[in-house]
């Protein structure tokens, strides 16, 4: 049995091009070497890309631990995020686009602020992209994905 993961970060795009795939491959640079906390679980939501580049990256993103939620047509947001949000883990959950790039320690930082302060939600500005954190205040286990919605 794997132990349960403290944060999930959903990682949220919809590929309309290549250069959006490259885009992501950025980003993930940017959080594996700037996330220094190791009980993070990566959540992966293809909202219905359309790059041909996007198959294979899912695949080697499966490969590689992180978890794909793939949508065959593009949902609205909303309805996106919340179906990836009914399988993440942790008790704090942080949602950034594919085009985000995270400085050192973010997530360290921003749980310690968790800490300190009573907020349920945070939000964090790093260059002109916000990323969204939150503490999971409800119980996600008694709602359903099916195994199509959590591929």
């Amino acid at each position: 049995m794997t132990e349960r993961k403290a944060v999930s970060i959903v990682m949220y795009t919809q590929h309309k091009n290549n250069d959006a795939v490259d885009k992501c491959k950025s980003f993930l640079r940017s959080l594996r070497r700037n996330t220094k906390y190791e009980s993070y679980e990566l959540i992966f939501v293809d909202n219905g890309s359309k790059a041909k580049k996007q198959k294979a990256f899912s695949q080697k993103l499966v490969k590689e631990g992180v978890i794909v939620v793939t949508h065959d047509r593009p949902l609205e947001i909303n309805e996106s995020l919340e179906k990836a949000l009914l399988i993440t883990e942790g008790n704090y959950v942080f949602l950034m686009t594919g085009d985000t790039y995270v400085p050192e320690y973010w997530l360290s930082k921003a749980l310690q602020y968790f800490a300190s302060n009573n907020e349920e939600e945070i939000h964090c500005k790093y260059g002109d992209r916000i990323v969204n954190g939150f503490r999971k205040t409800y119980d996600t286990s008694k709602k359903e994905v099916t195994e199509k919605e959590a591929v």
